[in-house]
């Protein structure tokens, strides 16, 4: 999958949002919760795909 074919909200894990390019921004602070990740399908710990940045710069989820 590449970080365009991303959904456009969901929660994603840790291993998973690194493997597609995402980056967590700078002092960003987010809740995680126990979860499925929308990519894996695995139970994880897991943050809302906008929570993180990604290489095509295009905005996901919600950001406060």
């Amino acid at each position: 999958m590449s970080e365009s074919k991303l959904p456009d909200n969901g929660y994603i894990c840790d291993r998973c949002a690194q493997k597609h390019g995402g980056r967590w921004p700078p002092d960003h602070v987010a809740t995680m919760h126990a979860g499925t990740c929308c990519i894996c399908h695995k139970p994880r710990a897991v943050t809302n795909i906008g929570d993180w940045d990604w290489p095509d710069g295009k905005p996901r989820g919600m950001r406060d």
